[in-house]
């Protein structure tokens, strides 16, 4: 646990990293936190619509430029955060690698169905 306060970082560390070794969690230990992340996203975002600084209801392409022109320009930040932006893919493909290539894939890919009709959950 982290506890972040202006001008001063204190780490409480619990339980060990490996069951093998023994070796305990420390600052450094690496976590994969998988769905934990969604209502943290999901805060940040309301948070930032009640102050004015993004609206979830427009477009993905208004806040991704790179993205205008693309089925972005339909697609709103809700939708992508309810999982009902057209049946985003679960996977890239192998040949995507580099942020370039993730910008050029979403760019040119296409909604199987129309953003906001189908949920589609995605880990």
């Amino acid at each position: 646990i982290a506890i972040i306060q202006p001008g001063k970082t204190t780490y409480h560390n619990y339980g060990v990293a490996s069951r093998e070794t023994g070796q305990p969690v420390r600052e450094t230990t690496l976590f994969e936190i998988g769905s934990l992340s969604k209502p943290f996203t999901a805060l940040v975002a309301q948070r930032a619509e009640t102050e004015g600084r993004i609206d979830l209801s427009a477009p993905a392409s208004r806040y991704v430029t790179a993205l205008r022109g693309s089925a972005f320009d339909r697609i709103t930040l809700r939708q992508l955060g309810t999982y009902s932006a057209g049946e985003l893919p679960l996977q890239f493909p192998d040949n995507v690698t580099t942020p370039a290539d993730v910008l050029a894939y979403y760019r040119h890919w296409q909604p199987v169905h129309p953003a906001g009709t189908t949920r589609l959950y995605s880990n």
